[in-house]
């Protein structure tokens, strides 16, 4: 079959070195997955699919900055995902008139954007395209998106370009976003950088610019609740000629933060036997529109090879997160099948403690040039269990096990018995910054499943704040068969990030 669809490349070996490991990272995830569930877990089980569709349903709302949804609409809302659930598990067969019929029935955010003429052939043939089902779903995905956003097929590439975006330092050995650094976005917005835009910086080798001070930035306005919206057919649906699709119109999200490219997608992946997707509040899809001819800059870093692996990439990192929850329920295993990553999880531990010591010691010096008083520390533990009342010093900190507990629920699994964790404590004028990069077993019983997480707390006269605000993207996750030495690219840059973000936060929150 044709993989050389609407102007992007879909064969797996023309995509970038990023996407070929995120893709094999994610592969063997679904291995383990799929030996659980020969054991005893079902992906059916009905409390678990409405509270998944629950959780989509309210971080897309915040992602397109709406309002949380009354209960009878969340309810409604939730029996539709339910029942798309129910399709992917009754094979029905995803043909032009099924797709017509789904793009009608999906509820819209309001104001509704208008279907295009025979917009359901159009999804038919990009869902039958034969390649990995991340790329399958990305690429349904995007379709949709320009459908409904009016975009022209854009041209063919020529070659494979890099990839688009800043990933915030996940992909390792490639190129992260320096902290304060900001690229392209949606509608012409901006990617959070690490440590957001900075009037003054000072530059910490190996861990990027540290700001001293920012302005104020501006809160974004949310949408007033809207009722229910249907989306109706485009202009001359049915009888007229097949032409362009119709131009966005109205106000309202646009077309890649509304519902109906995420249903798409998550239909595709259940499919093909994986779970839909997680959504991140934090984490937003490249823009549908596709770049003008000539045009030249940053518009350019969302042209067709490029959107698509961004894409690819994000939904690689949304569907971890849904396997790290499915691998969280439990499953009772025969002695042999159960997967020890014990020794992987105290050489990762061991790598991280060393990394954020050598961070440190840099860093130590920087602060000392804002205040000569400043402190670092870095701490090392491989017991769950901590102070009961908080962290020495700092009053209103959580205590280690209650923050332990906070970064799996961020990352949406369950810990498991055994974790390993860092700690950095900088003081520094009022300010008290205690972080922690967490190992954790995923699973309880562990799963064999690694998870590196983080949580951040800075504590002022002002009180305690989450200086890091992770989503269930902002995670690494290992597996037994990986080795220490060839994911350690993307957990020191994990490291580097959230030490960045968080030291960042508490330059410019400090009073000198």
């Amino acid at each position: 079959m044709d993989t050389r669809r609407r102007g992007r490349t879909l064969v797996p070996d023309g995509f970038p070195e990023a996407v070929h490991r995120r893709l094999a990272g994610l592969d063997r995830l679904r291995e383990l997955w799929a030996e659980r569930r020969r054991h005893g877990i079902s992906s059916a089980d009905p409390a678990a699919v409405r509270d998944g569709a629950r959780r989509r349903i309210e971080e897309l709302r915040a992602l397109a900055g709406l309002p949380p949804l009354p209960p009878d609409r969340l309810r409604a809302e939730e029996d539709a995902l339910v029942a798309l659930a129910d399709d992917s598990r009754a094979g029905v067969r995803l043909n032009a008139d099924y797709f017509d019929t789904l793009v009608r029935a999906v509820p819209d955010f309001s104001p509704p954007l208008p279907a295009p003429e025979r917009v359901g052939a159009l999804l038919a043939e990009a869902a039958a395209i034969e390649t990995h089902p991340l790329i399958r779903a990305a690429h349904l995905f995007l379709t949709c998106a320009d459908a409904l956003n009016g975009a022209p097929a854009p041209p063919p590439p020529h070659a494979v370009g890099p990839l688009a975006g800043p990933r915030r330092g996940r992909d390792g050995a490639d190129t992260p976003l320096p902290a304060g650094a900001a690229g392209p976005g949606p509608d012409g917005a901006a990617y959070r950088g690490a440590a957001g835009a900075a009037s003054g910086v000072l530059t910490l080798p190996g861990v990027g610019d540290i700001p001293v001070s920012t302005a104020a930035a501006a809160p974004a306005a949310d949408d007033p609740a809207a009722p229910p919206a249907v989306r109706s057919p485009g202009p001359g649906d049915g009888a007229a000629p097949a032409g362009p699709p119709a131009p966005r119109r109205g106000g309202g999200p646009p077309a890649h933060l509304r519902p109906l490219p995420w249903v798409l997608a998550s239909l595709s992946l259940m499919r093909s036997d994986l779970p839909p997707p997680a959504i991140d509040r934090r984490a937003a899809p490249p823009p549908a529109a596709a770049p003008a001819p000539g045009a030249s800059g940053a518009d350019r870093a969302h042209g067709p090879v490029e959107r698509l692996s961004a894409m690819v990439l994000l939904l690689a990192d949304l569907e971890t997160a849904a396997l790290r929850a499915e691998l969280s329920r439990p499953a009772r295993l025969p002695g042999a099948l159960r997967p020890d990553s014990t020794c992987l999880g105290r050489a990762v531990h061991r790598r991280v403690v060393n990394h954020l010591r050598l961070r440190c010691d840099s860093l130590r010096m920087v602060l000392r040039e804002l205040d000569p008083a400043a402190r670092t520390s870095v701490g090392s533990s491989a017991e769950p269990e901590g102070p009961a009342p908080g962290s020495p010093g700092v009053p209103g900190v959580p205590p280690p096990a209650e923050r332990r507990a906070a970064a799996a629920r961020r990352a949406l699994f369950t810990p498991g018995p055994n974790e390993w964790r860092a700690s950095v404590d900088v003081d520094l004028a009022d300010g008290a910054l205690r972080l922690l990069v967490l190992v954790q077993e995923v699973g309880d019983p562990a799963s064999g499943v690694l998870a590196v997480t983080a949580d951040g707390r800075l504590a002022t006269g002002e009180g305690v704040v989450d200086v890091l605000d992770l989503g269930c993207a902002d995670c690494v996750t290992l597996v037994p068969a990986d080795a220490a030495d060839d994911r350690w690219p993307e957990v020191e840059a994990f490291a580097d990030d959230v030490l960045s973000r968080a030291v960042g936060h508490l330059t410019r929150a400090a009073r000198y």
